[in-house]
């Protein structure tokens, strides 16, 4: 798939998080609906003996059952839709705030992005408690099932056979247990048909996503080299697009507003137009031949806001610009031709596609590309900003959709994107990118690049673990790194994007001497970039405008054409001459080093919870589900329902006895049967309505608890915690507890209050079934104990190992992590890692799932022993009537064990779930939110800003970054920090914005880097140190919200959100147009 390709980031972790998990989990389970007519036709077989065709009653009730739950399938299929496209959405929501968290707290956003996750979260828990509420219902017709086929076929039977109550007792009884052995299959039905619905629909989206265009690759061979052997790249009518751009909702307002802006300057236009009729004498001709030639600066629009990529929708505030689509997508899902005509999903914008924006919806990023690029030249390419210049080095290397025109290439391409990608690794791990270490080359690189001075600084070298993104590096030394990463690969064809913007005058110099025009020198390099001082050293310039050449080729030729690179290009204040300052040099004075291990290892280890699931921690689950006073209630009002069940069994042998309740007729005994199957629905009914509601509950608090903290964690958490850790909480955790926690809970309860009432149901009668009842329950409850414990840790490592598949996969299709491995090549070593991770993850998920075989068969045997217990004392000690009741209770009862050891192993897996919740939703280290000075809504009124000897590291056993800073800065002054990179210029913003406590008092709780556990700082270790003053107030005294929001910033990596200009300006909403 290409990097701009038509699939959102929130589908795509949707699909590798919660739908491929859902699909492994419910296929064994559906599958067991293929065996179900055996179990049908063998009992039938020993029922037509002796009902012949009135056994056909029994079917004919069991089937019109069915009827009603396929409408309920129908409609669950639906809400189980409408549940994935908004939990797509709120992936893509969460997964955008936590990328760019830095930039949240920096300007005090969390409680706007909270509300932002939380609307398509609201979405998402009408749909479950939608869905919940219908596959309770149909598990509550399936459970009074039995009630139906005894009724109808023992009622036929008498009425047309005979209604002796010894006929009943000697020949409709012995038969009970073959129909209940027809009514279990059906009573399961509803779990089958629920996993088969629920792996339908992931099954239907996963299939969208694989019909998705993959991306062109780059042609390769003789027959796409350049018709000219001296050059290695050449395109010839080249025009080049990129995908559709998600469609932005807006509101009513703003869509009016859009149509009157659109008018005006249609208007503009044709007033323009007029006047340069009246005014030019240029013929018409010669008129039209300029005007194809250069595009006008205002082409007139045309476009209704529909076509410029926006929908129309009310509400209520401008943060809503970030959803609305996953509203219909549900609706679209559902295309059973999915497979000839599959529904396109949301596209995402690409990191370097800034240029697409001047070109409009329907229109080409480059038009008229028509370049030849000679081997071993320096190429530079030039142009204002949002030209065109990142997509002529995407289109290069394939990642821009290729409309008209031919590319032809000779040699193999390494690019550098404009954004550096670095990924979770070491420097030297970054720099060699997998290819073959070798110690002469990767040092001749590391000096070229200008890294040694920083290789000395960092505490473990060039073994110096860099987080996901780069989070501990500097945008210099991302940059350098990146840079080094291209000139090692050694590759024919260099295509770099701007890498001397981000680093000062004197470094970039460096770089231009000794890397791109030192080692470099005989490879073909394209250089994008605005560095005036630079040109005259290119072999070619090609200059861009509004994604077309204007002209090309030396830099002198250009200037004698008369091209003024100064209308458009910023010039850099750096001079060319002599006068230049000489190389100074600099002197790295090294940081005293701590321990390496502290530098060689920045992400912490996830925690592992060890023992069996806390009875605090059900307790803890049952308060999202309901207030504390309703729990004990609840329980009785189902252990109530669930009793109803057994006491109809002991009913039944009542039915046909002849020394029993003699004055109540048969028939009205039978009616008392039916009696307790329409009390079993009502109470079942009513539970379905309130476990939905609970469900909803529940989900709303554990999510709404979960985003509280995470968003509150202190910057430190995000920096050394993988994204796919965090997003492991949303995107696997929280629909695991959303759709299963509460049915495996309840299900659960209800098979334990069953098995004691079939206990009970058969001891009424005959107590001397203590002797194996309670031997056989204690032997259950071992084997579900021995297994559980295995199970749960099980389950465990399975979560622990989703989370590495989760951040690799995070990390890879985050920023140009695409572009850069297919440029390097690297595509089959990043395939094979995640194949490594995702077969740990299996491979456990697999134990854990095959466990539940081996309890199965050991709730087997313990079932054996039963039933040839009920059948010796039954034999010695009961009529037929009660032996029929044991047996069919005997039966229920070996149901319920084997599935009670089932569900309740799975119940524990689903708790480690709520546990991890409950873990980051109460043991994150959280920032301060008190404050001791409350300041007026206009503070800082002047603006003086005082450093008071600041001195802080990042981490305990990190070197200080600051050391005793002090300095003034008084309102309105325009003050330039200096310094080299890696000098700390950006750190002072960490204190600024309080991203890193200076008082001791205030600093978070730390998360040790072994255990993954919250632990408290080493008091040996020198804490950080100082105040700052703004307008003399300390702001470690000010709620750290309010500070934030009071200062404005535009960070070193600009960070956008998916939605409007407008909204990107403005997030917050407070904004008006006047």
């Amino acid at each position: 798939m290409a990097s701009a390709g038509s699939a959102d980031s929130g589908r795509i972790l949707s699909l590798v998080s919660t739908d491929s998990r859902i699909i492994a989990e419910m296929m064994p389970m559906f599958l067991m609906i293929f065996v179900l007519p055996v179990y049908i036709v063998v009992p039938l077989i020993f029922l037509i003996i002796d009902f012949q065709w009135i056994v056909l009653v029994a079917l004919g009730a069991s089937f019109v059952i069915l009827i009603p739950n396929f409408f309920i399938i129908s409609g669950a299929i639906g809400y189980i839709k409408e549940y994935m496209a908004h939990n797509d959405l709120q992936n893509k929501i969460t997964n955008e705030t936590f990328q760019g968290i830095r930039v949240v707290k920096y300007s005090g956003l969390e409680e706007v992005f909270k509300a932002t996750i939380n609307k398509p979260r609201f979405l998402q828990i009408a749909s479950i408690q939608k869905m919940i509420l219908l596959f309770q219902i149909m598990a509550t017709v399936m459970r009074t099932s039995s009630v139906i086929v005894n009724i109808s076929t023992f009622s036929v039977y008498c009425a047309v056979k005979s209604d002796d109550p010894v006929v009943f007792t000697t020949v409709v009884m012995p038969n009970m247990a073959y129909l209940q052995m027809i009514t279990q299959p059906t009573t399961m039905m509803p779990m089958f048909l629920q996993a088969g619905a629920m792996m339908n629909v992931n099954l239907r989206r996963l299939q969208q996503y694989l019909f998705l265009p993959e991306m062109e690759e780059v042609a390769s061979g003789e027959d796409s080299k350049p018709s000219d052997p001296e050059n290695d790249l050449e395109i010839s009518g080249g025009e080049f697009k990129w995908g559709a751009a998600p469609a932005i909702p807006m509101t009513e307002a703003e869509t009016e507003q859009l149509k009157k802006e659109a008018e005006k300057r249609k208007k503009e236009a044709r007033q323009a137009a007029a006047k340069r009729e009246k005014n030019t004498t240029v013929p018409s001709d010669q008129a039209n031949t300029e005007m194809t030639q250069v595009p006008p600066a205002n082409p007139e629009p045309t476009s209704t806001p529909s076509e410029l990529g926006v929908s129309e929708y009310p509400r209520s505030d401008s943060n809503d610009t970030l959803f609305k689509q996953a509203q219909d997508e549900s609706s679209t899902e559902g295309n059973d031709d999915a497979s000839s005509n599959p529904t396109p999903l949301s596209s995402s914008p690409s990191p370097s596609r800034s240029s697409s924006a001047m070109s409009g919806k329907d229109g080409p990023a480059l038009s008229d590309v028509n370049i030849s690029i000679p081997k071993g030249s320096l190429t530079m390419i030039v142009g204002p900003v949002g030209c065109g210049k990142s997509s002529l080095g995407s289109a290069i290397v394939g990642d821009i959709e290729k409309m008209a025109g031919t590319i032809r290439i000779d040699g193999k391409i390494t690019y550098c994107p404009q954004t550096p990608w670095i990924n979770n690794n070491t420097v030297r791990g970054n720099i060699v990118f997998n290819a073959e270490f070798e110690e002469e080359k990767y040092w001749n690189t590391v000096h070229v690049c200008a890294l040694e001075p920083d290789f000395k600084i960092f505490a473990a070298g060039d073994e110096t673990a860099i987080g996901e993104k780069g989070v501990n590096m500097s945008g210099g030394q991302k940059a350098r790194i990146q840079l080094a990463r291209a000139v090692y690969s050694d590759k024919d064809i260099i295509i770099l994007d701007d890498p001397l913007s981000a680093v000062d005058a004197h470094v970039g110099r460096v770089l231009m001497d000794e890397c791109i025009c030192g080692v470099l020198k005989g490879k073909t390099v394209i250089l994008m970039t605005n560095q005036l001082q630079f040109l005259d050293r290119a072999d070619k310039v090609i200059v861009l405008e509004t994604g077309r050449i204007i002209g090309q080729g030396t830099y002198g030729e250009l200037k004698g054409q008369g091209i003024n690179f100064d209308e458009f290009i910023i010039k850099s204040e750096g001079k060319k001459d002599g006068k230049q300052a000489k190389k100074k040099d600099v002197e790295v004075k090294e940081e005293e080093k701590t321990d390496e291990e502290f530098a060689k290892q920045i992400m912490t280890e996830e925690e592992q919870e060890t023992g069996a699931i806390s009875p605090r921690s059900y307790y803890l689950y049952f308060k999202t589900l309901m207030p504390t006073v309703l729990i004990i209630a609840f329980i009785l009002y189902l252990a109530i329902g669930e009793s109803i069940s057994p006491a109809s069994q002991w009913w039944l042998g009542k039915i046909g006895s002849t020394t029993e309740y003699m004055n109540i007729d048969f028939w009205w005994k039978i009616g008392i049967y039916g009696f307790f199957g329409i009390g079993t629905f009502v109470l079942l009914f009513t539970r379905s309505f309130m476990t939905a509601a609970m469900v909803g509950r529940s989900a709303r608090i554990n999510h709404q608890v979960l985003m509280d903290r995470v968003m509150d964690c202190p910057s430190s958490f995000f920096d050394t915690t993988p994204m796919g850790r965090i997003l492991n909480r949303f995107t696997g955790d929280i629909p695991q507890v959303d759709q299963f926690l509460a049915n495996s809970l309840i299900q659960v309860l209800s098979m334990w209050v069953g098995l004691v009432g079939q206990i009970v149901v058969i001891v009424i009668d005959t107590a001397w079934f203590l002797a194996i009842g309670i031997p056989i329950l204690v032997l259950y409850i071992l084997v579900l104990m021995l297994y559980a414990r295995v199970s749960r840790n099980l389950q465990r490592l399975e979560s622990i190992s989703r989370s590495p598949v989760l951040s690799h996969f995070s990390e890879t299709i985050t920023g140009a992590g695409l572009t850069t491995i297919r440029s390097y090549g690297r595509e089959e070593e990043w395939k094979e890692k995640f194949n490594e991770l995702n077969d740990e993850w299996t491979t456990r998920f697999v134990l854990f799932s095959e466990g539940q075989k081996w309890a199965s068969l050991y709730a087997s045997f313990i079932s054996s022993a039963l039933y040839t217990g009920v059948m010796i004392i039954g034999w010695f000690f009961m009529d037929a009537a009660r032996l029929s009741v044991a047996i069919m209770s005997s039966m229920i009862f070996t149901m319920l064990g084997i599935n009670l050891i089932q569900q309740n192993v799975e119940l524990e897996s689903k708790m480690t779930s709520f546990d991890r919740i409950k873990f980051y939703s109460s043991k994150l280290p959280q920032e301060a939110q008190g404050s001791e000075v409350e300041v007026p809504e206009s503070w800082p009124p002047v603006g003086d800003v005082t450093f008071d000897a600041v001195k802080f590291k990042y981490r305990p056993g990190l070197p200080f970054v600051l050391k005793g800073v002090n300095f003034e800065i008084k309102g309105g002054e325009k003050i330039g920090v200096c310094g080299r990179t890696g000098a700390g210029k950006s750190s002072l913003l960490f204190v600024l914005f309080r991203l890193v406590e200076l008082d001791p008092k205030l600093a978070p709780r730390m998360i040790d880097m072994k255990t993954g556990f919250p632990v408290d700082a080493d008091p040996n270790d020198e804490p950080n140190s100082g105040r700052i003053l703004i307008d003399g107030v300390d702001i470690s005294k000010v709620n750290i919200h309010r500070v934030r929001r009071s200062v404005a910033i535009i960070p070193q990596d600009p960070t956008l959100f998916t939605g409007t200009v407008r909204y990107n300006m403005d997030i917050a909403g407070k904004a008006s147009d006047g």
